[in-house]
């Protein structure tokens, strides 16, 4: 069942994503990111180049799972105030605004353009993923102990563990749309502004699971559920008590 949508005075969106990712087979050089800037120039003038550590699972000589970092280079494309920016990578394009937040109607309208101006440039291609993400930073929280107050999404522990909470990292994933979408919702501490407070991050992906299940022509459609279900997501992940601090 979905709740009910609400809108907030104060919402805790740190970050919002929508990122596009494209399968191999398309022809992508060093020239690709240069194409999309005619049309991308009027809302996102300041052009820089990045440099990312990416973090990648591979086998290691006996042939077991780790993790290496590979350097990734990207171009960022970025409004004035540096709140609104598109990152493109190889062949991956992301959309993202900064805090503050305006409204998902503003903030669709900013991934329709640039949709727009990445079928200008390489066609109706099949997208290898699609990804809608929501960072929420809650900072009003006075420990980690307070979580069972705030949050319905938290780590819960038996009679046995009775010393305070200090530090909190947790991930769930779930399956959508029978299996063609998923989500993931983590619940990770961070460093507060406020010694006095505590400092937690819901993080909320939801992405493709398959490569070419959303068609280019009906992507919109698609972020427009995502947010929706997004949404829904994280109202069930908090109680009233924390909502009141955002109003």
């Amino acid at each position: 069942m979905e709740t009910t949508r609400r809108c907030y005075a104060q919402p805790p969106i740190q970050e919002a994503v929508c990122e596009f990712r494209f399968p191999a087979s398309l022809p992508w050089d060093m020239a690709t990111p240069g194409l999309l800037f005619p049309g991308l120039k009027g809302d996102y003038p300041v052009r820089k180049q990045r440099t990312d550590a990416e973090p990648r699972l591979v086998q290691n000589a006996k042939g077991e799972p780790v993790f290496t970092f590979a350097k990734a280079e990207r171009i960022a494309y970025s409004a004035e105030d540096g709140k609104s920016f598109v990152q493109v990578g190889p062949r991956a394009v992301s959309v993202h605004k900064l805090r503050p937040y305006s409204s998902w109607v503003d903030f669709r309208g900013k991934v329709a353009r640039v949709h727009s101006v990445l079928h200008d440039v390489v066609g109706a291609t099949p997208l290898e993923r699609v990804g809608l993400r929501y960072i929420n930073r809650l900072e009003a929280i006075s420990s980690p102990a307070d979580l069972f107050d705030f949050l319905r999404f938290r780590p819960e522990c038996g009679p046995g563990v009775t010393e305070p909470m200090s530090n909190v990292q947790m991930a769930c994933t779930f399956g959508a749309r029978g299996g063609a979408d998923s989500y993931r919702v983590m619940l990770v501490s961070l460093v507060p502004d406020d010694e006095q407070k505590a400092a937690l991050a819901l993080d909320i992906d939801y992405f493709t699971c398959t490569p070419g299940v959303v068609k280019y022509d009906s992507v919109l459609a698609w972020v427009d559920a995502a947010h929706s279900k997004v949404e829904s997501v994280f109202e069930g992940c908090i109680t009233d008590k924390l909502r009141g601090l955002f109003r």
